[in-house]
C-alpha cells in the first residue's frame, strides 16, 4: 500500500499521465493509500494501438532483468534496450523518427529488493512506415548471475526455480500470456555473459508491412 505522499510523489514522477497499461484500459485500477481509503483510478488511454508491450511478472525479493536487443543489438550497444539502459517514452520517440525505426523502453516497479509482486515492462512505439524489423527479447535471472553463492537462488533454495508470467500486449487490443520457470542451477557456479540471457524464455518480436 502507498500512502498519499508517496502515491503523489510516483505519480509526479510518472510525468502524471503514464501508465503501464500491458492488459488494456478495461482492467481497473485501484490505488490503495496505507490507513486509508481505496480510490479508483480512471485511465484514459491514447496510443496502445501504437505500442506493443511485453511484461514480465515474478514474486520474491530477486531480481529479474528483460532485454530487449532491437535490430540485432549486441550487448551494450545503443540498442540493447534494459533496466540498467532503459531509454524513454520520449527517447524511444527521438530515435524513431531520427532512423524511421520503431523503439522502445523499458520500465519497472522494483528492483526485487522487496516482497511482493516485481514487474518490467518493455514497450515497443511503432513506426507505421517501417517495413520490417526484429526485437529478440532475453530475460536474466539477475540475481542469480550476480551472486552465484546465494543459497536462495540456487541448488534446492526458496527461489532456485522462480516462477514468472508473461504478458503480451498486442496493437490489435489481443492479450497474450504464458507463463515459465528457471530450472535450478548448482550453487556457486558462475554463469557466462552471454548464457546468462535467455532468449527462449519470452516471445520475440517481428514487424512486417
Amino acid at each position: 500500500m502507498l500512502s498519499p505522499q508517496r502515491f503523489a510523489e510516483a505519480y509526479a514522477q510518472a510525468g502524471q499521465s503514464h501508465f503501464d497499461c500491458f492488459l488494456g484500459d478495461k482492467v481497473p485500477l485501484t490505488v490503495t493509500f496505507q490507513d486509508g481509503p481505496s480510490v479508483p483510478v480512471q485511465l484514459r488511454t491514447l496510443d496502445l494501438d501504437r505500442i506493443t508491450m511485453v511484461a514480465v511478472v515474478w514474486k520474491g525479493t530477486v531480481n529479474l532483468d528483460l532485454h530487449a536487443f532491437e535490430y540485432a543489438a549486441k550487448l551494450s550497444d545503443e540498442n540493447h534496450v534494459w533496466a540498467g539502459a532503459p531509454s524513454s517514452r520520449w527517447q524511444a520517440e527521438e530515435r524513431k523518427r531520427h532512423d524511421g525505426r520503431g523503439h522502445g523502453f523499458v520500465s519497472y516497479a522494483s528492483d526485487g529488493s522487496s516482497e511482493g509482486d516485481q514487474i518490467e515492462v518493455y514497450t515497443f512505439v511503432h513506426e507505421p512506415n517501417q517495413n520490417s524489423g526484429a526485437v529478440t527479447l532475453a530475460l536474466d535471472y539477475e540475481s542469480r548471475s550476480s551472486h552465484p553463492g546465494d543459497q536462495d537462488t540456487c541448488g534446492t533454495g526458496l527461489y532456485a526455480d522462480l516462477e514468472y508470467k508473461a504478458f503480451v500486449w498486442h496493437q490489435d487490443g489481443k492479450v497474450s500470456r504464458s507463463r515459465g520457470a528457471f530450472a535450478p542451477s548448482e550453487c556457486n557456479r558462475p554463469v557466462g555473459e552471454i548464457a546468462r540471457y535467455n532468449s527462449k524464455a519470452l516471445p520475440q518480436l517481428f514487424f512486417t508491412r
